[in-house]
């Protein structure tokens, strides 16, 4: 029985310890939390995998030649990370507004909005060589948060007020936390510390 101690204790190391690489590996911890949400590893390192790839595929297309590796080095100095994180961000700021405001139709709305594109299979293959991510990536990431977008944009236009400035408005509001020693958040968007 006195053997069996130290070896249980060993394999409940061994489990702790392939858990927690399986838990960073995977990105399933956060890098920020807006108003108490979440903004995890793996959906910041798909989002700035599609990111990109998309202009990556974008200089390829209609950047001349010669220009090219000058375009690729611009796209390496403008902070990707901090862009990126800022993006989710808003999206975060946008989602809790339309969840507030609409509840349970929120995802009968966006449902609406997007089922087009869910049975396209042209669509789809132009989202995966276009961002690098499978359509389902792509509609989390890009399909989903623009008609989030579109529905907030409608709904304040209707009040007489932009996207733009509401924007501004829940960035100043809301409580943004950034866990990476990276980047921090400065009241308006993410920057990288120098």
């Amino acid at each position: 029985m006195m053997r069996l101690r130290p070896i249980m204790w060993f394999v409940a190391m061994i489990i702790a310890g392939l858990l927690v690489v399986q838990v960073v590996g995977g990105g399933y911890y956060p890098i920020a939390m807006v108003n108490g949400s979440w903004i995890m590893q793996k959906d910041f390192r798909n989002a700035r995998r599609g990111f990109i790839t998309y202009y990556q595929q974008f200089i390829n297309t209609y950047e001349d030649p010669k220009n090219a590796d000058a375009a690729r080095a611009q796209l390496a100095s403008q902070g990707v990370e901090a862009s990126t994180l800022t993006m989710l961000i808003e999206e975060r700021l946008i989602h809790a507004a339309l969840q507030t405001e609409l509840g349970k139709d929120l995802q009968t709305t966006i449902k609406n909005r997007t089922e087009k594109y869910d049975a396209d299979p042209e669509l789809q293959n132009a989202a995966h060589t276009v961002s690098g991510l499978s359509f389902r990536e792509f509609r989390a990431l890009m399909l989903v948060p623009k008609a989030e977008e579109d529905i907030l944009a409608g709904r304040l236009s209707l009040k007489g007020k932009t996207l733009d400035d509401w924007i501004r408005e829940a960035k100043h509001a809301g409580e943004v936390k950034i866990f990476s020693r990276a980047l921090y958040w400065d009241g308006v968007e993410v920057k990288n510390r120098e």
